[in-house]
Protein backbone atom coordinates (compact mmCIF):
# COMPACT_ATOMS: atom_id res chain seq x y z
CA UNK A 1 0.00 0.00 0.00
CA UNK A 2 1.50 2.96 -0.93
CA UNK A 3 -0.72 5.20 1.50
CA UNK A 4 0.91 6.24 4.68
CA UNK A 5 -0.82 6.19 7.85
CA UNK A 6 -2.70 3.56 10.07
CA UNK A 7 -6.60 3.94 9.82
CA UNK A 8 -7.18 1.60 13.06
CA UNK A 9 -4.70 2.92 15.31
CA UNK A 10 -5.83 6.46 14.70
CA UNK A 11 -9.56 5.45 15.11
CA UNK A 12 -8.58 4.10 18.33
CA UNK A 13 -6.70 7.00 19.31
CA UNK A 14 -9.71 9.09 18.56
CA UNK A 15 -11.78 6.67 20.35
CA UNK A 16 -9.75 7.54 23.59
CA UNK A 17 -10.47 10.98 23.05
CA UNK A 18 -13.86 10.89 23.19
CA UNK A 19 -13.61 8.98 26.16
CA UNK A 20 -11.82 11.42 28.11
CA UNK A 21 -13.78 13.82 26.75
CA UNK A 22 -16.81 11.69 28.21
CA UNK A 23 -15.16 11.49 31.52
CA UNK A 24 -14.20 15.76 31.65
CA UNK A 25 -17.81 16.30 31.25
CA UNK A 26 -19.08 14.06 33.99
CA UNK A 27 -16.65 15.68 36.56
CA UNK A 28 -17.70 19.18 35.79
CA UNK A 29 -21.26 18.08 36.15
CA UNK A 30 -20.48 16.40 39.34
CA UNK A 31 -18.28 19.37 40.42
CA UNK A 32 -21.65 21.81 39.69
CA UNK A 33 -23.82 19.26 41.78
CA UNK A 34 -21.41 19.65 44.76
CA UNK A 35 -21.65 23.43 44.59
CA UNK A 36 -25.07 23.89 44.65
CA UNK A 37 -26.65 20.83 46.16
CA UNK A 38 -24.88 20.84 49.66
CA UNK A 39 -26.22 22.69 52.59
CA UNK A 40 -23.72 21.55 55.07
CA UNK A 41 -21.24 24.73 56.22
CA UNK A 42 -18.34 23.03 56.16
CA UNK A 43 -18.80 22.44 52.30
CA UNK A 44 -19.82 26.21 51.57
CA UNK A 45 -16.19 27.59 51.11
CA UNK A 46 -15.84 24.89 48.19
CA UNK A 47 -18.46 26.18 46.50
CA UNK A 48 -16.95 28.68 44.41
CA UNK A 49 -13.64 27.01 43.80
CA UNK A 50 -16.00 23.91 42.83
CA UNK A 51 -17.46 26.32 40.40
CA UNK A 52 -14.17 27.51 38.73
CA UNK A 53 -12.72 24.30 38.27
CA UNK A 54 -15.97 23.00 36.56
CA UNK A 55 -15.84 25.84 34.23
CA UNK A 56 -12.17 24.74 33.48
CA UNK A 57 -12.71 21.23 32.71
CA UNK A 58 -15.71 22.73 30.78
CA UNK A 59 -12.76 24.40 28.43
CA UNK A 60 -10.71 21.03 28.59
CA UNK A 61 -14.00 19.23 27.47
CA UNK A 62 -14.14 21.03 24.32
CA UNK A 63 -10.48 21.00 23.80
CA UNK A 64 -10.74 16.92 23.89
CA UNK A 65 -14.28 16.92 22.19
CA UNK A 66 -13.35 18.79 19.09
CA UNK A 67 -9.88 17.31 18.78
CA UNK A 68 -12.08 13.52 19.02
CA UNK A 69 -14.21 14.67 16.16
CA UNK A 70 -11.43 15.66 14.17
CA UNK A 71 -9.43 12.89 14.42
CA UNK A 72 -12.74 10.43 13.78
CA UNK A 73 -13.41 12.17 10.39
CA UNK A 74 -9.56 12.03 9.41
CA UNK A 75 -9.66 8.07 9.85
CA UNK A 76 -12.91 7.63 8.31
CA UNK A 77 -11.16 9.56 5.48
CA UNK A 78 -7.88 7.69 5.49
CA UNK A 79 -9.75 4.43 5.57
CA UNK A 80 -11.51 5.35 2.66
CA UNK A 81 -8.44 6.74 1.04
CA UNK A 82 -7.08 3.53 1.86
CA UNK A 83 -9.42 1.53 0.45
CA UNK A 84 -9.40 3.19 -3.34
CA UNK A 85 -5.74 3.52 -3.38
CA UNK A 86 -5.62 -0.22 -3.31
CA UNK A 87 -8.36 -0.89 -5.44
CA UNK A 88 -6.53 1.50 -7.70
CA UNK A 89 -3.48 -0.38 -7.19
CA UNK A 90 -5.03 -3.23 -8.08
CA UNK A 91 -5.95 -2.37 -11.23
CA UNK A 92 -3.08 -0.78 -12.22
CA UNK A 93 -1.78 -4.42 -11.02
CA UNK A 94 -4.55 -6.25 -13.35
CA UNK A 95 -3.68 -4.17 -16.60
CA UNK A 96 0.07 -4.65 -16.04
CA UNK A 97 -0.56 -8.23 -17.06
CA UNK A 98 -3.34 -7.56 -19.68
CA UNK A 99 -0.95 -5.30 -21.05
CA UNK A 100 2.15 -8.06 -21.18
CA UNK A 101 -0.36 -10.18 -22.51
CA UNK A 102 -1.55 -7.84 -25.30
CA UNK A 103 2.54 -6.99 -26.38
CA UNK A 104 2.76 -11.17 -26.53
CA UNK A 105 -0.35 -11.46 -29.03
CA UNK A 106 0.75 -8.52 -30.80
CA UNK A 107 4.33 -9.74 -31.29
CA UNK A 108 2.56 -13.13 -32.13
CA UNK A 109 0.17 -11.47 -35.03
CA UNK A 110 3.34 -9.37 -36.37
CA UNK A 111 5.08 -12.54 -37.25
CA UNK A 112 1.94 -14.23 -38.50
CA UNK A 113 1.13 -11.05 -40.56
CA UNK A 114 4.88 -11.21 -41.40
CA UNK A 115 4.96 -14.73 -42.49
CA UNK A 116 1.86 -14.19 -44.60
CA UNK A 117 3.33 -11.33 -46.53
CA UNK A 118 6.04 -13.25 -47.65
CA UNK A 119 4.14 -16.13 -49.19
CA UNK A 120 2.66 -15.33 -52.43
CA UNK A 121 0.59 -17.83 -52.16
CA UNK A 122 -1.29 -16.72 -49.19
CA UNK A 123 -4.76 -15.32 -49.92
CA UNK A 124 -5.82 -11.81 -50.39
CA UNK A 125 -8.41 -12.72 -47.33
CA UNK A 126 -6.21 -14.16 -45.34
CA UNK A 127 -4.01 -11.21 -45.17
CA UNK A 128 -6.89 -9.14 -44.71
CA UNK A 129 -8.28 -10.91 -41.61
CA UNK A 130 -4.65 -10.94 -40.17
CA UNK A 131 -3.68 -6.89 -41.16
CA UNK A 132 -7.66 -6.87 -38.96
CA UNK A 133 -6.40 -8.53 -35.73
CA UNK A 134 -2.85 -6.75 -35.43
CA UNK A 135 -5.32 -3.39 -35.96
CA UNK A 136 -7.80 -4.52 -32.85
CA UNK A 137 -4.73 -5.49 -30.81
CA UNK A 138 -2.91 -2.19 -31.50
CA UNK A 139 -6.67 -0.58 -29.81
CA UNK A 140 -6.47 -3.26 -27.25
CA UNK A 141 -3.25 -2.01 -26.05
CA UNK A 142 -4.14 2.12 -26.41
CA UNK A 143 -7.43 0.74 -23.86
CA UNK A 144 -5.03 -0.77 -21.62
CA UNK A 145 -2.49 1.82 -21.38
CA UNK A 146 -5.07 4.35 -21.16
CA UNK A 147 -6.21 2.25 -18.23
CA UNK A 148 -3.18 2.46 -16.33
CA UNK A 149 -3.19 5.88 -16.70
CA UNK A 150 -6.11 6.33 -14.90
CA UNK A 151 -5.74 4.12 -11.95
CA UNK A 152 -2.53 6.01 -11.60
CA UNK A 153 -4.32 8.88 -11.38
CA UNK A 154 -6.59 7.56 -9.03
CA UNK A 155 -3.54 6.69 -6.64
CA UNK A 156 -1.97 9.99 -7.21
CA UNK A 157 -5.22 11.63 -6.31
CA UNK A 158 -6.12 9.35 -3.38
CA UNK A 159 -2.49 11.22 -2.20
CA UNK A 160 -3.93 14.40 -2.69
CA UNK A 161 -6.80 13.89 -0.84
CA UNK A 162 -4.77 12.78 1.80
CA UNK A 163 -2.95 15.56 2.26
CA UNK A 164 -5.93 17.58 2.34
CA UNK A 165 -7.92 15.49 4.84
CA UNK A 166 -5.07 15.95 7.33
CA UNK A 167 -5.12 19.86 6.67
CA UNK A 168 -8.71 19.93 7.33
CA UNK A 169 -8.19 17.73 10.63
CA UNK A 170 -5.17 20.05 12.30
CA UNK A 171 -7.63 23.24 11.22
CA UNK A 172 -10.18 21.07 13.28
CA UNK A 173 -8.10 20.39 16.01
CA UNK A 174 -6.64 24.46 16.69
CA UNK A 175 -10.25 25.39 15.76
CA UNK A 176 -11.24 23.25 19.34
CA UNK A 177 -8.45 24.77 20.92
CA UNK A 178 -8.65 28.40 20.26
CA UNK A 179 -12.83 27.74 20.83
CA UNK A 180 -12.24 26.92 24.73
CA UNK A 181 -9.50 29.88 24.97
CA UNK A 182 -12.22 32.80 26.19
CA UNK A 183 -10.98 36.50 25.11
CA UNK A 184 -12.23 39.94 24.36
CA UNK A 185 -13.22 38.85 20.66
CA UNK A 186 -15.42 35.41 21.87
CA UNK A 187 -16.77 39.12 24.02
CA UNK A 188 -17.63 40.48 20.71
CA UNK A 189 -18.80 37.15 19.00
CA UNK A 190 -20.99 36.93 21.74
CA UNK A 191 -22.69 40.43 21.50
CA UNK A 192 -22.78 39.63 17.54
CA UNK A 193 -24.25 36.50 18.03
CA UNK A 194 -27.36 38.12 20.50
CA UNK A 195 -27.95 40.90 17.99
CA UNK A 196 -28.50 38.35 15.45
CA UNK A 197 -30.32 37.02 17.31
CA UNK A 198 -33.22 39.55 17.52
CA UNK A 199 -33.03 39.98 13.75
CA UNK A 200 -33.22 36.47 13.18
CA UNK A 201 -36.37 36.40 15.62
CA UNK A 202 -37.76 39.42 13.42
CA UNK A 203 -36.85 37.69 10.33
CA UNK A 204 -38.85 34.35 11.21
CA UNK A 205 -41.80 36.73 12.32
CA UNK A 206 -41.90 38.44 8.69
CA UNK A 207 -41.46 35.34 7.10
CA UNK A 208 -44.52 33.47 8.74
CA UNK A 209 -46.95 36.06 7.77
CA UNK A 210 -45.86 36.55 3.99
CA UNK A 211 -45.52 32.58 3.93
CA UNK A 212 -49.49 31.40 3.07
CA UNK A 213 -49.31 34.72 0.95
CA UNK A 214 -45.84 33.58 -1.06
CA UNK A 215 -47.29 29.61 -1.46
CA UNK A 216 -50.79 30.84 -3.05
CA UNK A 217 -48.78 32.99 -5.28
CA UNK A 218 -46.24 30.26 -6.07
CA UNK A 219 -48.81 27.37 -6.35
CA UNK A 220 -51.07 29.40 -8.98
CA UNK A 221 -47.91 29.88 -11.07
CA UNK A 222 -46.73 26.73 -10.80
CA UNK A 223 -50.47 25.28 -12.09
CA UNK A 224 -50.58 27.94 -14.65
CA UNK A 225 -47.14 26.90 -15.81
CA UNK A 226 -47.69 22.92 -15.87
CA UNK A 227 -51.19 23.56 -17.90
CA UNK A 228 -48.62 25.13 -20.68
CA UNK A 229 -46.21 22.99 -20.92
CA UNK A 230 -48.77 19.95 -21.17
CA UNK A 231 -50.45 21.49 -23.92
CA UNK A 232 -47.30 21.96 -26.24
CA UNK A 233 -46.17 18.43 -25.43
CA UNK A 234 -49.77 17.08 -26.58
CA UNK A 235 -49.47 19.17 -29.61
CA UNK A 236 -45.83 18.07 -30.24
CA UNK A 237 -46.87 14.55 -29.91
CA UNK A 238 -49.85 14.99 -32.71
CA UNK A 239 -47.54 16.15 -35.25
CA UNK A 240 -44.92 13.87 -34.46
CA UNK A 241 -47.16 10.79 -34.74
CA UNK A 242 -48.71 12.32 -37.79
CA UNK A 243 -45.22 12.84 -39.33
CA UNK A 244 -44.84 9.28 -38.61
CA UNK A 245 -47.52 8.05 -39.99
CA UNK A 246 -47.41 9.67 -42.67
CA UNK A 247 -43.92 8.30 -43.74
CA UNK A 248 -44.78 4.67 -42.51
CA UNK A 249 -48.10 5.26 -45.33
CA UNK A 250 -46.29 6.70 -48.40
CA UNK A 251 -42.44 6.08 -47.79
CA UNK A 252 -41.85 2.65 -45.84
CA UNK A 253 -44.98 1.03 -46.84
CA UNK A 254 -44.45 -0.01 -50.41
CA UNK A 255 -41.26 -1.11 -49.21
CA UNK A 256 -42.51 -3.31 -46.69
CA UNK A 257 -45.02 -4.83 -49.30
CA UNK A 258 -42.24 -5.24 -51.61
CA UNK A 259 -40.12 -7.30 -49.35
CA UNK A 260 -42.80 -9.34 -47.46
CA UNK A 261 -44.24 -10.45 -51.38
CA UNK A 262 -40.64 -11.31 -52.65
CA UNK A 263 -40.01 -14.53 -52.72
CA UNK A 264 -35.86 -14.21 -52.27
CA UNK A 265 -37.00 -12.35 -48.07
CA UNK A 266 -39.07 -15.87 -47.62
CA UNK A 267 -36.33 -17.88 -49.23
CA UNK A 268 -33.63 -16.17 -46.96
CA UNK A 269 -36.09 -16.32 -43.36
CA UNK A 270 -36.53 -20.24 -44.71
CA UNK A 271 -32.85 -21.02 -45.04
CA UNK A 272 -32.54 -19.32 -41.84
CA UNK A 273 -34.51 -20.94 -40.03
CA UNK A 274 -33.03 -24.47 -41.45
CA UNK A 275 -29.79 -23.52 -40.34
CA UNK A 276 -30.69 -22.16 -36.86
CA UNK A 277 -32.93 -25.39 -36.19
CA UNK A 278 -30.14 -27.90 -37.57
CA UNK A 279 -27.77 -26.05 -34.95
CA UNK A 280 -30.11 -26.68 -32.17
CA UNK A 281 -30.98 -29.94 -32.71
CA UNK A 282 -26.90 -30.71 -33.08
CA UNK A 283 -26.77 -29.24 -29.55
CA UNK A 284 -29.40 -30.93 -27.37
CA UNK A 285 -28.97 -33.88 -29.29
CA UNK A 286 -25.51 -34.31 -28.60
CA UNK A 287 -23.90 -35.89 -25.57
CA UNK A 288 -23.07 -34.87 -22.24
CA UNK A 289 -19.25 -33.70 -22.76
CA UNK A 290 -16.94 -35.45 -20.25
CA UNK A 291 -15.37 -34.20 -17.63
CA UNK A 292 -11.42 -33.76 -17.52
CA UNK A 293 -9.25 -32.42 -14.58
CA UNK A 294 -7.95 -28.73 -16.07
CA UNK A 295 -4.36 -29.05 -17.37
CA UNK A 296 -2.65 -25.68 -18.92
CA UNK A 297 -1.16 -27.67 -21.73
CA UNK A 298 -1.58 -26.57 -25.40
CA UNK A 299 0.04 -27.06 -28.18
CA UNK A 300 0.26 -23.50 -29.03
CA UNK A 301 3.52 -22.39 -26.51
CA UNK A 302 1.83 -18.77 -26.43
CA UNK A 303 -1.40 -20.26 -25.71
CA UNK A 304 -0.20 -22.29 -23.07
CA UNK A 305 1.95 -19.74 -21.50
CA UNK A 306 -1.21 -17.78 -20.82
CA UNK A 307 -2.94 -20.67 -19.51
CA UNK A 308 -0.11 -21.22 -17.44
CA UNK A 309 -0.29 -17.71 -15.72
CA UNK A 310 -3.53 -17.44 -15.52
CA UNK A 311 -3.97 -21.02 -13.43
CA UNK A 312 -1.21 -19.44 -11.14
CA UNK A 313 -2.74 -16.07 -10.59
CA UNK A 314 -6.11 -17.82 -9.97
CA UNK A 315 -4.60 -20.65 -7.56
CA UNK A 316 -3.02 -17.10 -5.46
CA UNK A 317 -6.43 -16.36 -4.47
CA UNK A 318 -6.71 -17.81 -1.11
CA UNK A 319 -9.21 -15.33 0.10
CA UNK A 320 -12.22 -13.87 -1.13
CA UNK A 321 -13.22 -9.91 0.60
CA UNK A 322 -15.14 -8.26 -2.12
CA UNK A 323 -17.44 -9.59 -5.12
CA UNK A 324 -14.65 -7.83 -7.16
CA UNK A 325 -12.01 -11.18 -6.42
CA UNK A 326 -15.29 -12.91 -7.50
CA UNK A 327 -14.89 -10.98 -10.95
CA UNK A 328 -11.25 -11.79 -11.20
CA UNK A 329 -11.60 -15.46 -11.02
CA UNK A 330 -14.01 -15.25 -14.07
CA UNK A 331 -11.44 -13.26 -16.03
CA UNK A 332 -8.85 -16.52 -15.65
CA UNK A 333 -10.91 -19.22 -15.92
CA UNK A 334 -12.07 -17.36 -19.44
CA UNK A 335 -8.05 -17.06 -20.54
CA UNK A 336 -7.96 -20.92 -19.08
CA UNK A 337 -10.78 -22.64 -20.90
CA UNK A 338 -10.24 -20.51 -24.60
CA UNK A 339 -11.97 -21.44 -27.89
CA UNK A 340 -10.58 -24.74 -26.96
CA UNK A 341 -12.12 -25.93 -23.93
CA UNK A 342 -14.36 -24.71 -21.29
CA UNK A 343 -13.13 -24.49 -17.79
CA UNK A 344 -15.49 -24.08 -14.55
CA UNK A 345 -14.02 -23.41 -11.31
CA UNK A 346 -16.12 -24.65 -8.21
CA UNK A 347 -14.46 -23.47 -4.95
CA UNK A 348 -16.15 -24.78 -0.75
CA UNK A 349 -15.73 -22.06 0.92
CA UNK A 350 -16.43 -23.97 4.25
CA UNK A 351 -19.21 -23.07 6.95
CA UNK A 352 -21.77 -25.80 7.96
CA UNK A 353 -23.43 -26.69 5.47
CA UNK A 354 -20.40 -25.89 3.23
CA UNK A 355 -20.76 -23.22 1.14
CA UNK A 356 -19.86 -23.27 -3.09
CA UNK A 357 -18.92 -20.62 -5.52
CA UNK A 358 -19.07 -22.05 -9.29
CA UNK A 359 -17.53 -19.57 -11.35
CA UNK A 360 -18.96 -19.92 -14.99
CA UNK A 361 -16.96 -18.39 -18.36
CA UNK A 362 -18.38 -16.01 -20.91
CA UNK A 363 -18.46 -16.76 -24.54
CA UNK A 364 -14.98 -17.87 -26.00
CA UNK A 365 -16.30 -20.05 -29.26
CA UNK A 366 -18.26 -17.47 -31.97
CA UNK A 367 -18.27 -19.81 -34.29
CA UNK A 368 -19.95 -18.17 -37.74
CA UNK A 369 -20.37 -15.25 -36.12
CA UNK A 370 -16.16 -14.66 -35.29
CA UNK A 371 -15.77 -12.29 -37.91
CA UNK A 372 -17.89 -9.93 -36.47
CA UNK A 373 -16.28 -10.16 -33.15
CA UNK A 374 -13.07 -10.25 -34.56
CA UNK A 375 -12.20 -13.52 -34.36
CA UNK A 376 -11.49 -16.35 -37.01
CA UNK A 377 -14.62 -18.03 -39.21
CA UNK A 378 -15.83 -21.37 -37.61
CA UNK A 379 -18.06 -23.44 -39.66
CA UNK A 380 -17.27 -26.26 -37.28
CA UNK A 381 -19.37 -27.11 -34.03
CA UNK A 382 -16.37 -28.27 -31.83
CA UNK A 383 -13.76 -26.46 -29.22
CA UNK A 384 -15.30 -24.90 -26.08
CA UNK A 385 -19.37 -25.16 -25.48
CA UNK A 386 -19.61 -21.74 -24.09
CA UNK A 387 -20.02 -21.01 -27.85
CA UNK A 388 -22.65 -19.02 -29.57
CA UNK A 389 -24.78 -22.07 -30.28
CA UNK A 390 -25.40 -22.15 -26.38
CA UNK A 391 -25.52 -18.37 -26.04
CA UNK A 392 -28.73 -18.72 -28.46
CA UNK A 393 -30.06 -21.57 -26.93
CA UNK A 394 -30.04 -20.03 -23.70
CA UNK A 395 -31.52 -16.73 -24.93
CA UNK A 396 -34.43 -18.21 -27.01
CA UNK A 397 -35.11 -21.51 -25.96
CA UNK A 398 -34.31 -21.85 -22.26
CA UNK A 399 -36.31 -24.67 -21.46
CA UNK A 400 -33.77 -27.06 -23.46
CA UNK A 401 -30.70 -27.94 -21.80
CA UNK A 402 -27.20 -27.35 -23.89
CA UNK A 403 -24.13 -29.27 -23.56
CA UNK A 404 -23.06 -25.96 -21.29
CA UNK A 405 -25.75 -26.70 -19.04
CA UNK A 406 -25.33 -30.10 -18.30
CA UNK A 407 -21.61 -30.38 -18.20
CA UNK A 408 -21.81 -27.57 -15.44
CA UNK A 409 -24.43 -29.73 -13.21
CA UNK A 410 -21.93 -32.44 -13.51
CA UNK A 411 -19.35 -30.42 -12.60
CA UNK A 412 -21.28 -29.38 -9.71
CA UNK A 413 -22.27 -32.93 -9.29
CA UNK A 414 -18.83 -34.25 -8.92
CA UNK A 415 -17.22 -32.04 -7.18
CA UNK A 416 -19.54 -33.02 -3.77
CA UNK A 417 -22.26 -30.39 -3.66
CA UNK A 418 -25.32 -31.60 -1.85
CA UNK A 419 -29.00 -30.95 -2.66
CA UNK A 420 -29.55 -28.17 0.13
CA UNK A 421 -25.60 -26.80 0.23
CA UNK A 422 -25.75 -22.79 -0.68
CA UNK A 423 -24.54 -22.06 -3.95
CA UNK A 424 -23.77 -18.80 -5.56
CA UNK A 425 -23.28 -18.74 -8.97
CA UNK A 426 -20.79 -15.66 -10.69
CA UNK A 427 -20.70 -15.24 -14.58
CA UNK A 428 -19.79 -12.07 -16.95
CA UNK A 429 -21.67 -12.06 -19.86
CA UNK A 430 -22.42 -15.45 -21.21
CA UNK A 431 -21.46 -16.90 -17.96
CA UNK A 432 -23.98 -14.36 -16.37
CA UNK A 433 -26.68 -15.36 -18.22
CA UNK A 434 -25.98 -18.94 -17.56
CA UNK A 435 -25.81 -18.39 -13.59
CA UNK A 436 -29.55 -16.53 -14.01
CA UNK A 437 -30.29 -19.51 -16.21
CA UNK A 438 -29.64 -22.00 -13.70
CA UNK A 439 -31.59 -20.22 -10.93
CA UNK A 440 -34.21 -19.70 -13.05
CA UNK A 441 -34.97 -22.94 -14.23
CA UNK A 442 -32.90 -25.49 -12.29
CA UNK A 443 -33.56 -24.81 -8.53
CA UNK A 444 -34.61 -28.51 -8.20
CA UNK A 445 -31.42 -29.88 -8.79
CA UNK A 446 -29.38 -28.02 -6.18
CA UNK A 447 -29.89 -24.62 -3.43
CA UNK A 448 -28.73 -21.76 -5.62
CA UNK A 449 -28.95 -18.86 -2.88
CA UNK A 450 -27.00 -15.98 -4.51
CA UNK A 451 -26.54 -15.02 -8.49
CA UNK A 452 -23.47 -12.47 -9.22
CA UNK A 453 -23.86 -11.74 -13.01
CA UNK A 454 -22.33 -8.84 -14.78
CA UNK A 455 -22.44 -7.38 -18.21
CA UNK A 456 -25.25 -10.25 -19.01
CA UNK A 457 -28.88 -9.74 -19.79
CA UNK A 458 -31.03 -11.10 -17.03
CA UNK A 459 -33.25 -8.64 -16.50
CA UNK A 460 -36.31 -10.89 -17.51
CA UNK A 461 -35.59 -14.18 -16.13
CA UNK A 462 -38.07 -15.87 -13.27
CA UNK A 463 -35.21 -15.82 -10.71
CA UNK A 464 -37.50 -16.88 -7.67
CA UNK A 465 -37.11 -15.14 -4.50
CA UNK A 466 -36.34 -18.10 -1.93
CA UNK A 467 -34.23 -21.14 -2.87
CA UNK A 468 -35.42 -24.97 -2.58
CA UNK A 469 -34.72 -24.54 1.25
CA UNK A 470 -36.67 -21.76 2.06
CA UNK A 471 -33.22 -18.88 2.23
CA UNK A 472 -33.65 -16.18 0.04
CA UNK A 473 -31.77 -16.00 -3.27
CA UNK A 474 -29.50 -13.14 -3.51
CA UNK A 475 -29.13 -11.38 -7.10
CA UNK A 476 -26.56 -8.24 -7.80
CA UNK A 477 -26.65 -7.32 -11.41
CA UNK A 478 -24.11 -4.65 -12.64
CA UNK A 479 -24.30 -3.55 -16.22
CA UNK A 480 -22.64 -0.17 -17.80
CA UNK A 481 -24.83 2.22 -19.13
CA UNK A 482 -23.02 2.03 -23.02
CA UNK A 483 -22.74 -2.02 -22.73
CA UNK A 484 -25.26 -3.37 -25.75
CA UNK A 485 -24.78 -7.11 -24.14
CA UNK A 486 -27.10 -6.48 -20.86
CA UNK A 487 -29.97 -4.91 -23.39
CA UNK A 488 -30.39 -7.97 -25.38
CA UNK A 489 -33.06 -9.33 -24.19
CA UNK A 490 -34.94 -6.67 -24.62
CA UNK A 491 -36.59 -5.37 -21.41
CA UNK A 492 -35.56 -2.71 -19.01
CA UNK A 493 -33.06 -2.65 -15.87
CA UNK A 494 -34.62 -5.40 -13.40
CA UNK A 495 -36.56 -3.06 -10.23
CA UNK A 496 -34.75 -3.22 -7.13
CA UNK A 497 -36.69 -5.34 -4.45
CA UNK A 498 -35.66 -6.57 -1.41
CA UNK A 499 -33.01 -9.22 -2.76
CA UNK A 500 -32.10 -8.47 -6.52
CA UNK A 501 -30.10 -5.21 -6.79
CA UNK A 502 -29.63 -3.99 -10.38
CA UNK A 503 -26.59 -1.14 -10.79
CA UNK A 504 -26.07 0.68 -14.46
CA UNK A 505 -23.42 2.68 -13.76
CA UNK A 506 -21.52 4.89 -16.50
CA UNK A 507 -18.45 3.15 -18.65
CA UNK A 508 -15.27 3.69 -16.68
CA UNK A 509 -13.08 5.06 -18.50
CA UNK A 510 -15.11 6.62 -21.49
CA UNK A 511 -15.21 3.60 -22.99
CA UNK A 512 -18.20 3.42 -25.05
CA UNK A 513 -20.02 0.44 -26.70
CA UNK A 514 -18.54 -2.98 -26.97
CA UNK A 515 -15.45 -1.52 -25.47
CA UNK A 516 -17.25 -1.20 -22.60
CA UNK A 517 -18.12 -5.36 -22.46
CA UNK A 518 -14.61 -6.48 -20.86
CA UNK A 519 -14.46 -8.23 -17.42
CA UNK A 520 -11.40 -6.54 -16.03
CA UNK A 521 -13.79 -3.04 -16.73
CA UNK A 522 -16.51 -4.74 -14.76
CA UNK A 523 -14.29 -6.07 -11.66
CA UNK A 524 -13.21 -2.39 -11.69
CA UNK A 525 -16.91 -1.19 -11.59
CA UNK A 526 -17.63 -3.69 -8.77
CA UNK A 527 -14.65 -2.03 -6.34
CA UNK A 528 -16.13 1.05 -7.11
CA UNK A 529 -19.65 0.24 -5.87
CA UNK A 530 -18.51 -1.52 -3.37
CA UNK A 531 -16.46 1.51 -1.68
CA UNK A 532 -19.79 3.73 -2.74
CA UNK A 533 -22.47 0.85 -1.35
CA UNK A 534 -21.40 -2.23 0.95
CA UNK A 535 -25.02 -2.39 1.86
CA UNK A 536 -24.58 -4.45 -1.64
CA UNK A 537 -22.30 -7.27 0.26
CA UNK A 538 -25.43 -7.81 2.18
CA UNK A 539 -26.81 -11.68 2.03
CA UNK A 540 -22.86 -12.78 0.32
CA UNK A 541 -21.37 -12.89 3.43
CA UNK A 542 -21.14 -16.89 3.68
CA UNK A 543 -18.96 -16.87 0.78
CA UNK A 544 -16.47 -14.80 1.81
CA UNK A 545 -13.46 -15.76 3.44
CA UNK A 546 -10.69 -18.08 2.81
CA UNK A 547 -10.85 -20.90 0.86
CA UNK A 548 -10.91 -24.22 1.93
CA UNK A 549 -10.85 -26.42 -1.40
CA UNK A 550 -10.63 -25.49 -5.48
CA UNK A 551 -11.79 -27.71 -7.87
CA UNK A 552 -11.20 -27.18 -11.96
CA UNK A 553 -13.13 -28.88 -14.29
CA UNK A 554 -12.30 -29.16 -18.33
CA UNK A 555 -14.32 -30.26 -20.94
CA UNK A 556 -15.51 -29.75 -25.25
CA UNK A 557 -17.73 -30.99 -27.51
Amino acid sequence: MSLPGNPTALKDRADAYVNAARLIDQAAEDLRRLAFSSESDAVDALQTKSIAVANDLDAAHGRYNGTAFALQEYAVTLQQLHITADAAEDSLAQASYRQRGAASNATLAEARLEKALDDPATPTATIQQLEANLRQLDAQATAISGAMDAAQGRIDQAHADLEEAAKKAIALIDSAIAATNENWLDQMKKFVEDVGDFFDAVGRWIAEVLQGVIDAVVAVIEAVAKAIVIALLVIVAIIVLAAALYLLITVLGPIIIAILTSPWFWIAVATIAVIVGARVLREINSPTPELREYSPDSSDPVEEQFRRQAWALLDSQKKYSTLADFAASEGYVDTMGGELETVVEIKNMGGDPPHWVVTLPSTQDWQALGPLVGKDLDLNDDGAVNDFDSNMILMLFPELRTQYERAVLAAMDKAGIGPNDPVMLVGFSQGGIMAGHLAANRSDAFNFTNVLAYGAPIDGMAIPTSSKTGDPVHVLSVQHAGDPVPMLDLTGPHPDTENWKTRTIPDPDRVGGAGAHDNDLYRRSLIDLETEEPSLMAGYEGFLGPVHDRQLFEFSE
